[in-house]
């Protein structure tokens, strides 16, 4: 199971398009609070 978890974080890892997806999604300046999360999904 580790080996598996470790191939696949490697080859994320060299997937330069998630890669960039990454990169791009870490700029958002888009958040949402827990409180407001619990609240979209209602679980609060």
């Amino acid at each position: 199971m580790v080996d598996d978890f470790a191939a696949e974080v490697q080859a994320l890892q060299e997937n330069q398009e998630f890669m960039d997806f990454l990169a791009r999604r870490s700029q958002s300046d888009k958040r949402v609070s827990l409180e407001e999360a619990r609240k979209r999904l209602g679980i609060w």
